[in-house]
């Protein structure tokens, strides 16, 4: 992309935004993709029958789950304790489950933050490190 669109860049700013309008034209509308058998993007696009309001609506959580918003800093509160899940979860509502062991999965909506044993420390999951493709060449 940017070598077909920046590469060198164009004068001015009115100019660029057409460059890049191009570009965008004729990767989703005519040129084929490999990947959609030799078709272009647009082929394939459909308008969702769901309507977007402008908000998202806060996760639902299930009967047996404790329900808890996160503070503007990124903590809730559990048991008397602060525990710190994320900043970037500030003021949404996760849900925890007590498992069989008795710690506590915690989920924002349906993804797994990690979870809280019985002496109230939060564990995240451990990061599966991803297989780097070869670069090409």
């Amino acid at each position: 992309m940017k070598q077909e669109t920046a590469s060198p860049p164009k004068a001015t700013l009115r100019a660029q935004r057409r460059r890049f309008e191009s570009f965008q034209r004729e990767y989703n509308e005519e040129r084929p993709h490999e990947a959609l058998g030799q078709t272009p993007p647009a082929d394939h696009y459909q308008l969702s029958a769901r309507r977007y309001s402008g908000r998202i609506r806060e996760p639902e959580y299930g009967t047996g789950v404790e329900v808890r918003r996160v503070h503007h800093k990124g903590d809730i509160r559990w048991r008397g304790e602060c525990i710190y899940i994320s900043e970037s979860l500030g003021t949404e509502l996760v849900g925890l489950k007590e498992r069989d062991d008795g710690d506590w999965d915690i989920h924002f909506g349906p993804v797994p933050l990690g979870r809280i044993d019985r002496k109230g420390r939060f564990h995240r999951p451990k990061r599966q490190r991803r297989r780097r493709k070869p670069a090409r060449g």
